[in-house]
């Protein structure tokens, strides 16, 4: 749950969103009632409506990031990662972009697809990230890099990690990180330390 976290996944940001007028509002928000209380066939039904009516919204990323949600959430991979795919294609500079950026981490790393999983970090730029979402896009990037064995990138995401962990989070990532040291030269611990500084 604290890798992927699948329809709990808060949409930072749509309060303020929905607080500017926007074309269909009550629409977009009829289907956010849908999906608080569970009822995620008929939000999904009116996410895609709101989503062919109104695509140039500010709410349109919002509506394909909760319809990637749902279908992760159901284990649909493939359909919410066309979600998420077209939320960060036709809309780059969407709050949400870098959220469905983490979810498609997330879902690779559910199914198994390490590579891809290290490979699509490699494009990320974690300094653009939200504190919360660096945190999540690290250890899903670390666990990753150690179910392939490349010790020295899950030591350099599980450090970034333990950096950007509050104190009530350290202790999950302190435990990867022991895990990894344990597999390590000292001289390969130093080399990580400089890599980051």
């Amino acid at each position: 749950a604290f890798i992927f976290s699948g329809c709990g996944l808060k949409t930072h940001g749509l309060r303020e969103l929905l607080q500017k007028p926007e074309p269909g509002a009550a629409f977009f928000e009829s289907a956010e009632n849908k999906y608080s209380t569970g009822r995620y066939d008929e939000a999904l039904r009116l996410y895609s409506s709101y989503i062919n009516t109104y695509p140039e919204s500010d709410l349109a990323p919002a509506a394909l990031m909760k319809i990637g949600m749902i279908m992760a959430g159901r284990k649909k991979y493939d359909k919410a990662g066309a979600a998420f795919q077209r939320l960060i294609r036709d809309y780059p500079e969407s709050i949400f972009a870098d959220q469905a950026r983490i979810q498609m981490l997330g879902m690779n790393f559910d199914r198994g697809r390490f590579e891809d999983v290290v490979s699509m970090a490699s494009r990320i730029s974690f300094k653009s990230l939200s504190r919360l979402l660096a945190l999540r896009a690290h250890i899903i990037s670390g666990d990753a890099a150690m179910a392939l064995n490349r010790i020295p990138v899950a030591y350099k995401n599980f450090l970034a990690a333990y950096a950007a962990a509050r104190e009530g989070e350290k202790q999950k990532v302190a435990k990867r990180l022991m895990t990894v040291l344990s597999r390590m030269s000292a001289d390969e611990i130093e080399a990580g330390i400089t890599s980051l500084s």
